[in-house]
């Protein structure tokens, strides 16, 4: 396994990590797994492209890693009440 495919898969382990500590209620360290994802994200695809490590396998993981992560985020974030279902104006006919 290659250094990006590694990094993909780093982003797979740090979603139910995201879980634990948002649901714990620290939002801050949870905000940061999510840029820490995100940063990995960014260095896979360059160090893939840079050095010609563009694999079938990376291809189909990274936006596999990147959708998981962003569920999982809008998920949390729904269920915790922080954003809501609706499109948020209650002063529109139903």
């Amino acid at each position: 396994m290659n250094l990006p495919n590694m990094l993909t898969s780093l982003r797979f382990v740090m979603i139910p990590f995201y879980v634990v500590v948002f649901a714990k209620g620290h939002l801050i360290p949870a905000f940061l797994v999510v840029a820490l994802a995100g940063v990995t994200d960014i260095l896979d695809g360059y160090i893939a492209r840079r050095s010609g490590q563009v694999t079938a396998l990376g291809m189909m993981l990274d936006p596999l890693a990147d959708k998981l992560m962003f569920i999982t985020v809008i998920v949390s974030l729904l269920l915790a009440g922080y954003i809501s279902w609706g499109c948020g104006r209650s002063d529109l006919p139903a």
